[in-house]
């Protein structure tokens, strides 16, 4: 049951525009058919529960093969692959060292339930 938190896009998440993320990949791989659990300011006070889907797919794949791919940009999101690379190297900037091209990430899609 894994959870997934939302600091961003919460209108694109609720009105079903926004079916995916794109995380550095985890120690647990989400496998696809598992129920995912979207909370919005997730492990603060304000934690709120947004939804529940189920995961429809998920892509290990090295940053540089999709930091320059416009359609899953927009599918996250980003209103470009540029906007979607401004905001994953200035995120993991803030906790870890910012992504190179052989960083691994997991694109996880999702439909609700």
């Amino acid at each position: 049951m894994p959870s997934l938190g939302f600091t961003v896009f919460r209108e694109k998440i609720l009105d079903g525009s926004k079916t995916q993320t794109i995380r550095r990949a985890r120690k647990r791989i989400i496998h696809a058919g598992e129920r995912l659990y979207l909370y919005w300011g997730f492990r603060t006070k304000a934690c709120q529960s947004l939804l529940v889907g189920r995961c429809v797919a998920v892509m290990r794949l090295p940053y540089s093969a999709f930091k320059n791919d416009e359609g899953i940009a927009r599918l996250d999101g980003f209103a470009s692959a540029e906007e979607m690379r401004a905001f994953l190297e200035r995120v993991h900037d803030k906790n870890v060292k910012p992504p190179t091209d052989e960083t691994l990430f997991d694109i996880i899609r999702w439909e609700v339930i």
